[in-house]
């Protein structure tokens, strides 16, 4: 019983973690693609973020 309970709480926090992952790679694209459309953001703010995600 002790191992089902331990499987679905694993399960359960692989689910939330890979959610919130994707969220945070959406909020970059759409940063990245705001930026491109005022001008001249990109490649700055493409290494921005590059450096952020290694952290």
């Amino acid at each position: 019983m002790f191992l089902l309970i331990l499987v679905l709480a694993i399960a359960a926090a692989v689910y939330i973690f890979s959610q919130t992952s994707a969220a945070e790679i959406a909020k970059d694209t759409a940063i990245t693609d705001a930026a491109g459309e005022v001008g001249g953001g990109p490649p700055r703010l493409a290494l921005l973020q590059k450096v952020s995600l290694t952290k």
